[in-house]
């Protein structure tokens, strides 16, 4: 027994020492290292390398998030690989944060970092408007600009391009005679017709499910365009004021599909206080898009569909400062009047000649990406107005 107890002993004696030695080294490692700046965000704990991803073992899912802002509050903050992340939340705080000259860096985003090398040939990682900062980034984004204005993106005079396309689709979705069309391909048109832009592709296929799942809606619409525009000639964006319930119609689609719930990851350019706390220069911001839409401070009815969200009480449409799906602040989405004018064009016309309903789901929204919401997957039939 004595020996037993003489070797036990002997072992604590030998392992004691490194076991100290490990144990003040990750106290002084999380002291040092997760340990949040003075008048930081509250929120999840923070460790070296790993942040927070060990107290959200699926990653950061749309669920965790809105805990994290119903626990911490508008600013919260999580860390992910050695980054600090503070999620601002809160209309008024979002279009104030985000406003900010400091705020709108990027950090280094992989896929565009790789992206750009292989278009320069492994040259040049800084290029375009999405990853880059500071004067190379503004010289770009405004040498975008004038080019699209040039070429009359998102104003009338891009109109007659644009109904031109239109008038193709229309003309395929006639030819389908009234068949079941699953959506997947009618995605696959869309992608044709709306100048490669995924979102507004998205959007359509959306757009078009919800009037299949509200025929009451659908009706309304079609009620307006025949009352406004009528049969005889195509609805034009001269229209669009004229035309309060389609407006409220399709803002009230683009609330519900949130395709964009978390904004791409700004960087702060220097220390600076936000919403009252300090944040240091480097620190990430992500803009909670989803707690805009969906927060019932803000629409008389947050959780269902109902165009009534973007009307008056005289049935006016009326704008609302909590609708931003394309993004808010100085990194806003610089292709947002074109994809307005894009789905304004492509509803009013699909739906002052067509009458859709669904035939089959498939699969219905997915939002369970922090990210991004997926569209609907589902057959649905297009049938010609007859007059």
């Amino acid at each position: 027994m004595s020996s037993v107890l003489t070797w036990g002993a002997g072992l604590v004696g030998a392992w004691l020492p490194t076991f100290l030695v490990v144990l003040f080294t990750t106290v002084l490692v999380l002291n040092v290292f997760g340990r949040r700046p003075k008048n930081f965000p509250s929120g999840m704990m923070i460790l070296p390398v790993v942040g927070s991803l060990l107290s959200m073992p699926r990653g950061p899912t749309m669920e965790m998030l809105r805990g994290l802002r119903k626990k911490y509050g508008d600013i919260a903050s999580f860390g992910i690989f050695g980054n600090r992340v503070v999620v601002v939340s809160s209309t008024s705080l979002l279009k104030e944060v985000f406003a900010l000259r400091a705020t709108a860096d990027r950090p280094e985003i992989v896929f565009t970092t790789v992206r750009n090398r292989i278009l320069t040939d492994n040259r040049i990682s800084d290029i375009g408007v999405v990853g880059t900062n500071g004067q190379i980034w503004q010289e770009q984004r405004r040498f975008m600009l004038h080019h699209l204005r040039d070429l009359g993106f998102g104003k009338s005079s891009y109109e007659p391009v644009m109904v031109e396309e239109i008038a193709e689709l229309l003309d395929d979705l006639e030819r389908e005679d009234g068949r079941p069309l699953q959506m997947k391909l009618m995605g696959v048109m869309f992608d044709l017709f709306v100048a490669g832009m995924e979102t507004t592709s998205s959007s359509l296929t959306t757009i078009v499910h919800l009037m299949t799942k509200h025929p009451h809606v659908q009706r309304r619409v079609q009620e307006e365009l025949d009352e406004v525009v009528g049969r005889d000639r195509l609805p034009s964006f001269s229209d669009m004021e004229r035309l309060p319930y389609v407006q409220a119609t399709i803002h009230e689609a683009l609330r519900i599909l949130n395709l964009i719930k978390l904004s791409l990851p700004h960087m702060t350019a220097e220390d600076c206080k936000l919403g009252g706390y300090d944040i240091p220069k480097g620190t990430w911001l992500m803009g909670n898009l989803d707690d805009a839409h969906r927060n019932p401070e803000y629409w008389k009815n947050a959780g269902t569909f109902d165009p009534q969200n973007f009307l008056d009480e005289n049935g006016k449409f009326k704008k609302n400062n909590a609708f931003v799906p394309f993004g808010v602040g100085k990194r806003v989405c610089p292709g947002e009047p074109l994809a307005r004018l894009e789905l304004f064009l492509f509803f009013s016309h699909l739906f002052q000649r067509f009458t859709f309903t669904l035939v089959e789901e498939h699969r219905p929204l997915i939002e369970t990406n922090p990210m991004f919401n997926t569209p609907p997957d589902y057959t649905a039939r297009a049938k010609y107005r007859t007059k």
